[in-house]
C-alpha cells in the first residue's frame, strides 16, 4: 500500500480571457526591446503608405498611357513605381527578420527560462498531480508556439491591418460609392472568421490536452521498456498508443475542419468584389464619373485588401493555436510558488534535538497518513524506522526536509517550528539518501555536486572516501571526468547508489537520512553500502528507514510505524 496515493489534477488554465488580456501578459517580457518595436512600428507604417501608393502610381502610369499623342516614354511613373515593388520586398523582409531575429527569439528564451523556474519552485505536490508528459509540453511545444505573437505573423498582421485601413481611406477619396460597394461583401468575411475562431481555440486547447496525455504514455512506455517486455504486454502497449494516438488524431482533425472553412468564405467574397467593381466601375468609366486608371487602381487595392484580409484570418488561425498555449502557460505563471527558499531564520546548528509534537498529515482530504505522532530524536541518536509499507516512513522523511507541510501539530528543531526556519538552511543541515537514486547525463563529478559553483576539489576527496567510491572511480576510463549516460543505465544500482550518498554530503549535513537506501541490493552490494551508512553516520544524527534487520545495525533507537 503506499503511503502518496494522489491523482493527476486537473489542468490550471487561464481561461475566457479576451485576447488582449493575454496579449498584456507579454508586456514585461517586450519592455526590453522597447526600441526594437518602435522601428517595426515605423517600418510597419511605411509599409502600409507603400503599399497604398502602389497602385496609385499603377493607375497614373495607365492614365497617362492612354492619353492621345503620348511622346515620349513614362520613365519617371515606370521607375516609381518599379522602385515601390522593390521597396515592399525590402521591408517585407526586414520586419520578418527584425521579428524573429531580435525580439522574437530572445523573448522566448526568456520565457521559458521563467517557466523552467517556475517549476523549480513549485511546491512537490505540483508535481505530484501533474505528468512528466504534460510539464515537458508546456515547456517546449506552447512556449514554441508562442514564436507567433512575435514574429511574422503578428507582424504581419499588424502591418496588414494598417494597408487596409490605408486603402480603406484612399479608395473613399477617389470613389466612395465604388468603395462602398466593394466593402459591402467584408462584414461576411469578417463574421466568418468570428464565428469560427472560438470553436478553432477550444479545438486547440483539446489537441494541447490530449498531446500532454500522448507524451506521459510515450515517457513511461520508454521508461518502463524492460518491465512490458518481461511481462510480453507490447501488443497491449501498442494498443493503448493507437487509441491515445486516435484522439489526438480526431481531436486535430476538427481543427483542420474549422480552419478549412476560411479558404471557401474568402474566394467567394472576393470573387464578388471582384465581379461587382468591374461591373459597376465599367458603368462609371463608360460615363465618364472616373478614369480607367482609377479603375485599375481600384481593381489593385481591392487585391491590396482581401490579400491582407486572408493574410489577416490565415494568422488569426494561427494566433488561436498561440492563445491556447498562452492560456496554458500563463496558467502556471499564475499559480502560488513554494516558500521562499531564503525566507526565515538560518538552522546553522543543531544542537539539542527533534521533537515531533501530535503531527498530523495527509496527501489527500480523504487519506491521513501520519495521526498524532510524537517522538523525539536526540543529538547523536541513531534512529532506525521500520513498519510496512504505507506506514508513513518516508512520509516523515519528506516533512523534515519539508517537501511538504503538515495540517497539524509541529515538527520542532531546538525547540524552533521547522516552519520558522529558512527551506535552505534546512536541505542544507538535513542530509538524505532515497531509495530511487536519479542520475544526471553529465559526469560522475557533476552528478556528486549538482551545483558547479560547489565544486571544490579537497571537498571531492573527502567525498568519494567518506561515500566509498574511490575504487569505483579508479576503474572508471576518465575518473570522475567520465560520461554518464542519460538515468545511470551505465552505472550498476550499487554506483548509482553511492553517488547518491556522494551527493548528500557535499553540504556536510548535521542530520542525516537514510530512507531505504539499501534495498533491492544484492548481499554483497549491501555489504559495501553498510559500511559506508556506518562511516557516514558516525558523528552525525542519523535516521534510517529500513525494510531489513541487517540494515539498522549500530542504531540505538527503533521507532516502528503502523498504517492508520
Amino acid at each position: 500500500m503506499s503511503e502518496k496515493k494522489t491523482y493527476f489534477e486537473k489542468e490550471y488554465i487561464e481561461k475566457q480571457q479576451q485576447d488582449a488580456s493575454l496579449l498584456l501578459k507579454f508586456w514585461p517580457y517586450l519592455k526590453p526591446w522597447t526600441g526594437y518595436i518602435l522601428l517595426i512600428a515605423v517600418l510597419l507604417i511605411l509599409r502600409a503608405l507603400v503599399y497604398v501608393a502602389t497602385p496609385a502610381v499603377l493607375g497614373k502610369l495607365v492614365d497617362e498611357a492612354l492619353k492621345p499623342g503620348l511622346k515620349e516614354p513614362l520613365k519617371p511613373l515606370s521607375f516609381t513605381f518599379l522602385g515601390l515593388v522593390i521597396l515592399k520586398a525590402f521591408l517585407t523582409f526586414w520586419l520578418r527578420n527584425l521579428g524573429s531575429q531580435y525580439v522574437g527569439e530572445n523573448l522566448l528564451y526568456k520565457l521559458r527560462v521563467d517557466l523552467f523556474s517556475k517549476f523549480q519552485r513549485m511546491p512537490m505536490k505540483f508535481f505530484d498531480k501533474n505528468p512528466v508528459g504534460r510539464l515537458v509540453v508546456r515547456l517546449t511545444s506552447d512556449v514554441e508556439n508562442l514564436r507567433c505573437f512575435f514574429e511574422s505573423e503578428i507582424i504581419y498582421m499588424l502591418g496588414d491591418f494598417l494597408m487596409v485601413i490605408a486603402m480603406f481611406l484612399v479608395m473613399l477619396y477617389k470613389s466612395w460609392q465604388l468603395t462602398l460597394l466593394v466593402f459591402a461583401v467584408v462584414p461576411l468575411l469578417v463574421y466568418a472568421i468570428i464565428l469560427i475562431k472560438d470553436k478553432l481555440r477550444e479545438s486547440y486547447g483539446l489537441a494541447k490536452q490530449q498531446l500532454a496525455i500522448l507524451n506521459t504514455a510515450l515517457s513511461e512506455n520508454i521508461s518502463g521498456i524492460d518491465i512490458v517486455g518481461v511481462f510480453g504486454k507490447q501488443s497491449e502497449r501498442i494498443e493503448n498508443f493507437k487509441a491515445l494516438s486516435s484522439s489526438y488524431r480526431d481531436i486535430s482533425i476538427s481543427s483542420l475542419i474549422y480552419r478549412g472553412l476560411f479558404d471557401p468564405v474568402h474566394l467567394t467574397c472576393n470573387a464578388l468584389s471582384n465581379a461587382l467593381l468591374i461591373g459597376f466601375g465599367g458603368y462609371l468609366v463608360k460615363n465618364g464619373a472616373i478614369t480607367v486608371g482609377v479603375l485599375v487602381a481600384f481593381l489593385g487595392y481591392l487585391d491590396g485588401i482581401f490579400h491582407p484580409i486572408m493574410r489577416l484570418s490565415e494568422q488569426l488561425i494561427i494566433l488561436q493555436n498561440g492563445f491556447a498555449s498562452a492560456e496554458r502557460v500563463f496558467g502556471y505563471f499564475a499559480r502560488e510558488d513554494d516558500i521562499d527558499l531564503d525566507e526565515g531564520v538560518d538552522l546553522k546548528e543543531f544542537k539539542d534535538k527533534i521533537e515531533f509534537k501530535n503531527l498530523t498529515f495527509s496527501y489527500d482530504e480523504d487519506k491521513t497518513v501520519i495521526k498524532d505522532f510524537n517522538y523525539t530524536i536526540e543529538k547523536g541518536d541513531k534512529v532506525a524506522i521500520i513498519g510496512r509499507t504505507g506506514a508513513g516512513k518516508t512520509t516523515l522523511a519528506s516533512l523534515l526536509k519539508r517537501f511538504y507541510d503538515y495540517s497539524e501539530g509541529e515538527i520542532l528543531i531546538d525547540d524552533t517550528d521547522l516552519r520558522e526556519y529558512s527551506l535552505h538552511s534546512i536541505r542544507k543541515a538535513i542530509g538524505l539518501v532515497q531509495q530511487d537514486v536519479t542520475i544526471f547525463s553529465g559526469t560522475v563529478e557533476d552528478n556528486i555536486f549538482l551545483d558547479p559553483a560547489k565544486k571544490d576539489p579537497e571537498k571531492l576527496q573527502r567525498i568519494i572516501k567518506d561515500a566509498g567510491l574511490e575504487q569505483f572511480v579508479e576503474t572508471l576510463p576518465e575518473g570522475l571526468n567520465t560520461k554518464i549516460y542519460e538515468k545511470g543505465s551505465n552505472l550498476s544500482a550499487g554506483e548509482r547508489q553511492l553517488i547518491s550518498f556522494a551527493r548528500a554530503l557535499v553540504d556536510d549535513p548535521q542530520i542525516l537520512i537514510l530512507d531505504e537506501a539499501t534495498s533491492a541490493m544484492d548481499s554483497r552490494t549491501e555489504e559495501i553500502i553498510q559500511q559506508v551508512v556506518e562511516k557516514v553516520t558516525k558523528d552525525r544524527t542519523a535516521i534510517i528507514i529500513a525494510h531489513r534487520m541487517s540494515t539498522i545495525k549500530g542504531c540505538n533507537k527503533v521507532l516502528e510505524l503502523n498504517l492508520q
